[in-house]
């Protein structure tokens, strides 16, 4: 079971820890979607992956809002990350009376280089 650990500044998640492996987070929101936690690129936080997750991140962020902090303080753990073949539901997480589930999004097109992380509000 590896854990996973969330960075928060500011409201926004700044890099997640799996299994002692740090990784650069950018974020993005995508109302029709409720995808209120971008991605998260499966590299090892570099300057420059941390520097494009912000960019990316700043450029689709035009109706910001703030991210509850959902994340300050959470660890949880699943099984098995690297091995999921497509999008699988990881865990879940409650906040507020509301539920979150975290999704691994084996994505590669124009727009994700990169598989990712998502947490989407579910409830």
């Amino acid at each position: 079971m590896d854990s996973i650990k969330v960075e928060v500044a500011d409201h926004f998640p700044k890099s997640i820890s799996i299994g002692g492996e740090k990784y650069g987070v950018g974020s993005f929101l995508n109302p029709g979607e409720n995808h209120i936690f971008g991605y998260m690129m499966r590299e090892r936080a570099t300057q420059r992956g941390m520097d494009l997750g912000s960019e990316i991140g700043e450029r689709f962020w035009e109706n910001r809002k703030e991210i509850p902090k959902i994340f300050e303080g959470s660890s949880f753990s699943f099984p098995g990350w690297k091995e999921h073949p497509s999008c699988e539901e990881i865990a879940h997480m409650f906040h507020n009376g509301e539920e979150w589930c975290l999704i691994w999004v084996p994505i590669k097109n124009r727009y994700w280089l990169k598989n990712h992380l998502g947490i989407y509000k579910i409830s």
